[in-house]
């Protein structure tokens, strides 16, 4: 996991910037940088929660972010009764910052 204060501080640039949508109210953020993938944390080190797309580009808008992603998963094939396989979440490319 990486901080956020260490992410602003070292002013990294960031390969790829992808939001975890979950429940579609909670995002969480991966960042991929020099090929290693790192969690998002607060200074406590356990991992940042958002509550909107909005307010994690406020929080990053001064980092160079080549690709930024929104993944959602989503429990459709559960809900409607399809096999338990495992099914890729949907990734939407999204523009950094807006």
């Amino acid at each position: 996991m990486i901080t956020l204060t260490h992410l602003l501080s070292e002013q990294p640039k960031v390969e790829r910037l992808a939001i975890q949508s979950h429940d579609m109210c909670m995002y969480l953020v991966e960042l991929t940088q020099a090929g290693n993938t790192d969690l998002l944390a607060g200074d406590n080190g356990r991992p940042l929660v958002f509550r909107s797309i909005e307010h994690i580009k406020q929080q990053l808008a001064g980092l160079e972010v080549a690709s930024a992603v929104l993944v959602q998963h989503s429990p459709y094939h559960e809900m409607i009764g399809l096999a338990d396989d495992p099914v890729p979440p949907m990734e939407i490319a999204i523009v950094w910052p807006c």
